[in-house]
């Protein structure tokens, strides 16, 4: 048995701050991190328990830039910085889940 806490955006955000994590991420990725979790609770009914550390250590947020000097991935043919993104998730994609945060991408450690 557990004592549940409903929490919203701003209190999932809060505890980053709290464990001293609130530089991990941009706003943004906060923000789609919270949708991602929500969302994964309510598509299989089962209560997330909020694990801050282990976010930190199961997510990235980099820029398109940093990903692709990172993986060498081959953007030689991308015509703009939109087919770029699109690349660089495909890539990410390929190898783990991804998702937008602002201008950056939030992706799931591989």
């Amino acid at each position: 048995m557990a004592i549940v806490q409903e929490l919203n955006k701003s209190y999932f955000m809060d505890r980053f701050t709290e464990m001293g994590r609130g530089d991990q991420f941009s706003y943004e990725a906060l923000e789609a991190l919270y949708q991602y979790y929500d969302e994964y609770s309510e598509s299989t009914g089962e209560d997330y328990r909020l694990d801050v550390i282990a976010i930190c250590c199961d997510w990235y947020e980099s820029t398109v830039e940093e990903l692709i000097n990172e993986y060498d991935i081959d953007v030689s043919e991308c015509e703009d910085d939109e087919e770029k993104q699109e690349t660089v998730i495909d890539y990410l994609n390929d190898e783990t889940f991804a998702m937008y945060a602002g201008d950056k991408i939030l992706y799931q450690a591989f």
